[in-house]
């Protein structure tokens, strides 16, 4: 019975430990390798959401069917303007991505330093 609960006890402890030990190695290596994975993914599906293809490939063909110059003129325009903003806003979620990947780098060696200067501090 004392050496079953001595290696579960062991058991514990080294995985315990091991995590701890093994969290900066994942953080660094599998982990922001994942995350950049992740956001190049949801860009990819962005950018086949946004269809700037269909868009571009109708970018001269008349809205509504209407074939008099106006409404050329403005199918246009809208078009112009839809791939414009379309464009501004993946460039934007690109942005946040960016800096959603400098954060996660950024938030153990943060932790750590707040954590130190915390314990040094309060002595």
């Amino acid at each position: 019975m004392k050496s079953k609960v001595l290696t579960l006890v062991r058991f514990f402890s080294v995985e315990t430990v091991g995590s701890i030990v093994w969290f900066p190695f994942w953080w660094y290596s599998k982990g922001v390798t994942q995350l950049i994975h992740y956001f190049i993914q949801t860009l990819s599906y962005r950018i086949k959401s946004y269809s700037f293809a269909i868009w571009i490939q109708n970018f001269f063909n008349p809205m509504y069917g209407q074939q008099d110059i106006t409404g050329r003129i403005v199918s246009v325009f809208m078009r112009f303007f839809v791939i414009l903003f379309r464009f501004i806003a993946l460039c934007f979620e690109a942005i946040l991505y960016g800096i959603a990947t400098l954060l996660w780098l950024a938030l153990p060696a943060s932790f750590t330093v707040l954590l130190i200067t915390n314990i040094l501090w309060n002595r």
